[in-house]
């Protein structure tokens, strides 16, 4: 459904980016609130075929980027991160700090341990927790790291102890520790095609100062509440498909995030027959 981009672990945007509020892989997103908004007026069309999307390289500020010909299409309705019965996100992060939160297991005697390993060429989930640097262990469901080097990726590897008993189970999630608070660039473009097959939805390439994240499309209730659907991991993935709309008016929000949840933001309506 989505690439990952070589600098980055598969586990970033499995919510990516995400990305449970506060508490997900790959940072602590919260897909259906968005952070920033920077909204842009798309297009409506139809079509019978909704597979004609074909590669168009676009100069996107410095990144020139190749748009997905096959998109993205809504996945199975799926927990976001939830790597057993624990998880861990990030809240703030800069060259200073990095927040970090988690959920527990139960039981009486509880004990988290969390680790912070290189993300560059490391696998968290085969990591030697053994030999990797220990940055907490107790009770508590939070701690901030003061001594993460700046500039750099890292791995938050989170293990429990429950009642003596090792979980087998591990969570991580990942931050880039500078300070970003500029969103990517805003979402341009937007078009979408009612066919056969769904919702094709299309945009421009965004771009980020510091570090691009991911798209996210999400769908938008008449109430406000958006429901996340998917999206793609890589600056080319521009394409989206819903193959399955509500039928009547269905309002969809494009989102560019980048690594700190910031991000930007276009809707487009469409009539789904």
């Amino acid at each position: 459904m989505r690439s990952t981009r070589a600098r980055t672990p598969a586990v970033v945007l499995v919510a990516a980016f995400t990305l449970v509020a506060s508490c997900t892989s790959g940072g602590g997103e919260n897909l259906a609130e968005p952070a920033t908004t920077s909204a842009s007026t798309g297009t409506t069309t139809r079509a019978d075929d909704t597979d004609a999307a074909t590669d168009t390289t676009v100069d996107a500020g410095e990144t020139t980027a190749t748009t997905s010909a096959t998109p993205a299409t809504r996945g199975p309705d799926l927990p976001q991160v939830d790597l057993g019965e624990f998880n861990i996100g990030h809240g703030r992060m800069s060259e200073e700090l990095v927040e970090l939160s988690w959920t527990s297991v139960e039981g009486d005697e509880v004990t988290h341990r969390v680790h912070r390993v290189p993300t560059i060429g490391t696998d968290p989930a085969t990591v030697d927790l053994t030999t990797a640097p220990l940055v907490y262990s107790g009770p508590d469901t939070s701690f901030t790291d003061l001594d993460a080097p700046a500039g750099e990726f890292w791995t938050y590897v989170l293990e429990i102890d429950a009642d003596g008993a090792t979980a087998d189970r591990r969570a991580w999630t990942s931050v880039l520790t500078v300070t970003d608070e500029t969103p990517p660039a805003p979402i341009t473009g937007l078009t979408a095609t009612v066919g056969d097959d769904g919702v094709l939805l299309r945009w421009d390439p965004s771009d980020d100062d510091v570090e691009f994240g991911a798209y996210a499309v999400l769908l938008v209730a008449d109430d406000g509440t958006a429901t996340y659907l998917g999206g793609g991991a890589s600056v080319g993935e521009t394409s989206f498909l819903d193959d399955r709309p509500p039928t009547g008016s269905a309002t969809y929000r494009v989102q560019a995030v980048d690594y700190h949840d910031n991000r930007s933001t276009a809707e487009i309506t469409v009539e789904v027959g």
